[in-house]
């Protein structure tokens, strides 16, 4: 067997490894506090915008990567922060709650290295905040329109197997709980607009991970050859 023909083996071989392969990001709630806040707009349009704790007291993440599949070893940033900045809509009244439309960007780095690990942007209406008493959710995905946009940073990058990428199907979610009133009046008022609170949070995520242009270009020119070499 020819060095080519096991290099086009060998690229063969992992596009077909990743064809259902997608890392996983997660965290869990912090302790001690509640490091999400929404604070409301005070009357402006739409109801406000939510933040996250990024102090080294309250505001540390264990950020985990890992895979559907195993390809990617798992690994903990377990000093890793989050900035957040998501405005939240008009929220719409549902039995027991709220849903509001979201848009906005969140970036989880690595505190120690000062290394961007991953960021999420999604434009007007591309994720929903759904909320029932105490509890809810923020969720966006890469489907609907404005949708969510994964981009890995360095910290990501250098775990990803080499000739894959970061793309669609992307999905997010943050599970709030023990949300808590800042101030008095109602929670959401007449004109949908949500009261300031904390709360605790958590979040999932994946992304598919696809072969890079170039990676894909070396497997059509190694195809070649074979076929060349067949005949």
């Amino acid at each position: 067997m020819t060095i080519k023909t096991l290099i086009a083996a060998g690229l063969l071989a992992a596009a077909g490894s990743v064809a259902n392969a997608a890392v996983t990001f997660s965290f869990a709630d912090p302790a001690p506090g509640k490091q999400l806040r929404h604070t409301s707009n005070g009357g402006a349009p739409g109801s406000g915008t939510l933040s996250y704790d990024q102090s080294n007291t309250t505001g540390v993440i264990r950020f985990i990567v890992g895979s559907n599949d195993g390809s990617i070893p798992t690994t903990v940033f377990s000093n890793a922060r989050m900035e957040m900045s998501i405005d939240m809509g008009t929220a719409i009244p549902i039995a027991g709650g709220f849903m509001a439309p979201l848009m906005g960007t969140f970036r989880i780095y690595d505190f120690s290295s000062a290394l961007d690990i991953l960021t999420g942007t999604f434009g007007q209406g591309g994720g929903t905040a759904v909320v029932f008493g105490a509890s809810g959710a923020l969720i966006t995905n890469s489907i609907a329109p404005n949708a969510l946009v994964y981009t890995a940073g360095p910290a990501l990058q250098a775990l990803l197997p080499t000739g894959l990428v970061l793309a669609p199907l992307f999905d997010a979610v943050f599970t709030i709980t023990d949300i808590a009133q800042i101030g008095g009046g109602p929670f959401v008022n007449t004109a949908g607009e949500v009261a300031s609170f904390d709360a605790n949070a958590s979040f999932s995520g994946t992304s598919e991970l696809i072969p890079t242009p170039g990676t894909l270009a070396l497997l059509g020119a190694a195809g070649l050859v074979g076929i060349r070499r067949r005949r």
